[in-house]
């Protein structure tokens, strides 16, 4: 297995090109040179050549790239981890990624929400509520939306008190800050006649740039002010 080690001034070199040249959208040109650093043995470079990868649709390599990194004692294995769940995600071994995923929740709270979506895939639906649940409770700001939108998805299913549960969990996440619990929080209340409230919610969202809420404003007839920044 490939040693992953700390960066020196070469690989640090071809690293900091990668990361201009990704910036520039000059992806083929980057993907060469985190390869090339990442020969080298370079963690931060393995990491972004697996997450580079994975952005451009190619999983095999991604999932190549990150699982040596996943599986060493370096400090980004757990975030490696996340990635590579989301990888294997993608390759439908949901297994494997639910407990690559469980690692990576500690590294960066956004991958809860890949974990919840994994045990989905396994049918485990409350066990995904419950992780989401806890994260929500714990201030993580990426999980009120999805808890929201499978507590939604229960009540059009006609579950009693799904869409109540659906309703408290994007106040949830508008109290932590999340622009998207604010366009979804908007269209639940639109579809209950809650228009007044919605509108407001609706507007909120627009105003942050939420993509959905611009579109629905637009259909609407409405203005809307530009996204501050």
């Amino acid at each position: 297995m490939q040693e992953i080690v700390d960066a020196d001034d070469e690989s640090s070199a071809a690293y900091n090109a990668a990361v201009l040249l990704w910036a520039d959208d000059r992806w083929q040109a980057a993907l060469a040179y985190f390869s090339y650093a990442a020969e080298l043995g370079d963690a931060d470079a393995v990491l972004a050549l697996g997450r580079s990868r994975l952005w451009l649709g190619d999983v095999e390599g991604a999932v190549s790239a990150l699982r040596p990194l996943a599986a060493s004692d370096s400090t980004l294995s757990d975030l490696a981890a996340g990635y590579l769940g989301r990888a294997l995600l993608r390759e439908r071994a949901v297994d494997e990624a639910v407990a690559h995923l469980k690692r990576a929740c500690a590294a960066d709270p956004e991958f809860v929400v890949d974990l919840a979506d994994a045990l989905v895939k396994l049918g485990d639906n409350e066990q995904a509520e419950s992780v989401l649940t806890r994260a929500s409770d714990e201030g993580n700001r990426f999980a009120p939306l999805s808890l929201g939108n499978l507590h939604e998805e229960a009540g059009r299913l006609e579950e009693a008190g799904r869409l109540e549960e659906a309703e408290l969990a994007f106040r949830r996440g508008i109290e932590l800050g999340d622009a998207y619990s604010e366009y979804n929080l908007a269209r639940l209340l639109w579809v209950e006649g809650r228009n007044t409230e919605a509108m407001t919610w609706l507007r909120s969202a627009a105003q942050k740039g939420d993509r959905l809420a611009i579109q629905k404003l637009a259909e609407l007839g409405v203005d809307h002010e530009a996204p501050s920044t």
